[in-house]
């Protein structure tokens, strides 16, 4: 509702504002969510589970008269550019690609990581209470890319 407020204030400015609001339509609660609705069946029938929240957060805003963005792309959508984007990273050196085939990004990259949240890395790093995954070289890199697992759906990495 925030972002419907600051929106409408800009628009009253006098401003041409652009409101793009993404969906997340894949990723590891969805499929989690898939194979308890669906059991064998999630892999043909997991974008059943994102669909349904999304219709269900649209006809919320219209109920709460919240202006509609301009665009709502999803991560399903831009696959094909974010393996650009994460090949990129890959030859620059900031992302690893793990034994199983997933990929994490690098944090100890990235020097300023942690610096809009005001911590340095050996801050988060001490502070950490993840264990890391297998073939994660910092409990605070993060994946970029998830390997395939049966059962799950997939694209061509």
């Amino acid at each position: 509702m925030v972002f419907d407020i600051f929106r409408r204030y800009l628009e009253h400015l006098g401003l041409e504002v652009k409101l793009v609001i993404n969906f997340t339509d894949i990723d590891d609660k969805i499929i989690n969510r898939a194979r308890e609705e669906f059991g064998a069946d999630a892999v043909k029938r997991w974008r059943e589970v994102p669909e349904r929240y999304i219709r269900e957060y649209l006809d919320v805003m219209e109920e709460l008269y919240v202006k509609p963005a301009h665009a709502y792309p999803r991560v399903t959508e831009h696959v094909e550019d974010m393996k650009g984007w994460i090949d990129s990273l890959v030859r620059r050196g900031f992302a690893y690609v793990a034994p199983d085939g997933s990929v994490y990004f690098e944090v100890s990259k990235a020097p300023k990581y942690g610096e809009f949240s005001g911590q340095r890395i050996e801050e988060l790093i001490a502070g950490a209470r993840v264990e890391p995954e297998p073939g994660k070289r910092n409990p605070l890199d993060f994946a970029l890319w998830k390997s395939w697992s049966p059962g799950e759906p997939w694209w061509n990495a």
